[in-house]
């Protein structure tokens, strides 16, 4: 936390006045004993004594509150200045022993509170530059876990939050501690955490439960570091292909999502066997409106286990045409060909029909048609757009998978010969690119032999009898028509 010097002073100097305030409370408690004044002067001067103290504490918290870093306690700072009004107006009307209380417990919570917000941003610092720095045991460290000196160290989230955890443990300690709590309240404290309390039929132990938190998160980063593991090592799952893999991944992150869930509750004492109730429950929710949702979380290991789509494939999907980029148990991300990302339900792609181009291999025909004129010569451009198919570095010409670049005449109409190139691609993703280039190659094939492309015509027949003289009338039809 930086605070400008301008604002930095007045604060500095209200806590110099509050610390010294303090010291000389604590002189003076020690001296009391010898103090010269009458028992009521003692009374009115501790009076004005805590007054003045609590008024430089409520501007303190007053000037700390308009501060950035504070501004995220608003209900806190209310709280406080509150409590301090209320304890100015207890030592104001007499209530001695009261304001002694509210006194002393605000003053060491302030205290606790200020002291807990220190260690915490030390804390947050500390981390913050352990994470950044790139000293010799950071580095040695990075080496040894096979990271980049840029990457960030594992688990320093997780050694900062039990850092800003054990911070504000003993900062509710110490609280506990100013406003009265004895050492056999702290081992009540303790005996309940431990052995647990019942809430009706309930038995709740938070020691437990706080075992089966902590134990939930290192089986989430464990199976996280187990999927990295797998995804990284080339040795186990490399010699397989990518939609394999991602299925593999997504088995092991789903499997130990569940165990990690059921050693949890386990631990937290909550006996398995209930699960059958809730099961019970959730048929019955299921039965309402939840039918969707288990759909397409079946339809989803159906997908994982069967794989007739997989990451990576061009699949068509009613409307939808684009590349799998994701497959999670309820949904499955489509990229289309404009980049836009469409979210499709598993339930569609198990109960509708599906386009996978690229299911068992990638190889893809391509039918590209060409309007020729009537009096062309065929032999011509039948060897003309073969030869075009066969220069083309993308296409297939004595490979198994196909057939080489034929030229078709599949159709003469009135307008035209239609001529087809029959083209086979090795891969299906380079099929606009490919015919692009054909259609571009095989025209200017064309036009350099002569060869007249074919264009939409029409025949008008006029008949004389039937033409509207100048003047609007229409003329009137001769002979026997």
């Amino acid at each position: 936390m930086s605070w400008k010097p301008q604002t930095l002073r007045p604060t500095l100097r209200t806590s110099r006045f509050i610390a010294a305030l303090s010291v000389f409370g604590l002189t003076w408690i020690n001296i009391s004993s010898n103090d010269p004044l009458s028992p009521i002067g003692q009374v009115f001067f501790a009076s004005i004594y805590h007054l003045v103290l609590l008024g430089a504490v409520f501007w303190l918290v007053w000037q700390t509150g308009n501060r950035k870093s504070f501004r995220a306690y608003p209900l806190l700072r209310i709280l406080i200045l509150l409590a301090l009004i209320a304890t100015a107006i207890f030592t104001t009307i007499g209530y001695r022993n009261l304001s002694n209380y509210l006194f002393f417990g605000l003053l060491m919570s302030l205290l606790a509170f200020g002291v807990g917000l220190f260690f915490s941003w030390t804390v947050a610092d500390f981390w913050i530059h352990t994470a950044q720095k790139s000293g010799l045991w950071q580095h040695l460290l990075r080496q040894r876990l096979g990271l980049q000196e840029d990457q960030p160290l594992p688990w320093i989230i997780w050694f900062s939050a039990m850092s800003y955890t054990a911070v504000w443990l003993g900062v509710a300690a110490f609280i506990l501690y100013a406003w009265g709590l004895t050492h056999t309240g702290f081992t009540l404290i303790g005996k309940y955490f431990i052995t647990g309390f019942a809430i009706g039929s309930f038995h709740i132990q938070p020691f437990r439960w706080v075992i089966a938190v902590l134990l939930l998160v290192l089986l989430f980063n464990i199976n996280t570091l187990i999927q990295k593991y797998l995804s990284d090592n080339s040795r186990i799952i490399g010699h397989m292909e990518s939609g394999a893999r991602h299925s593999v991944l997504s088995i092991v992150r789903y499997a130990g999502f569940i165990i990690a869930v059921l050693i949890a509750l386990s631990t937290a004492g909550v006996a398995l066997h209930n699960l059958a109730i809730i099961a019970g429950a959730l048929s019955v929710g299921i039965g309402f409106g939840l039918q969707n949702i288990v759909n397409n979380f079946v339809s989803g290991l159906i997908l994982l286990l069967e794989r007739p789509i997989r990451v990576g494939d061009w699949v068509q999907v009613g409307t939808t045409q684009g590349y799998v980029q994701k497959m999670s148990i309820r949904y499955t991300l489509i990229l289309t060909f404009d980049r836009t990302e469409v979210f499709v339900p598993n339930s569609e792609l198990i109960s509708g029909q599906v386009t996978n181009w690229m299911y068992t291999n990638s190889v893809l025909r391509l039918m590209i048609p060409f309007s020729i004129a009537h009096d062309a010569d065929i032999p011509l451009v039948k060897q003309l757009l073969v030869a075009e198919g066969q220069n083309h570095p993308d296409v297939l010409q004595d490979d198994p998978r196909g057939i080489p670049p034929t030229a078709l005449l599949l159709d003469v109409n009135e307008n035209a010969l239609q001529f087809y190139l029959r083209v086979y691609l090795e891969d299906c993703n380079k099929s606009y690119n490919v015919q692009t280039d054909l259609r571009a190659s095989v025209v200017e094939s064309l036009l350099r032999h002569n060869v007249t492309l074919a264009h939409q015509q029409q025949d008008v027949h006029i008949i004389p009898s039937r033409i509207l003289p100048t003047d609007g009338n229409m003329a009137q039809p001769t002979g026997g028509h």
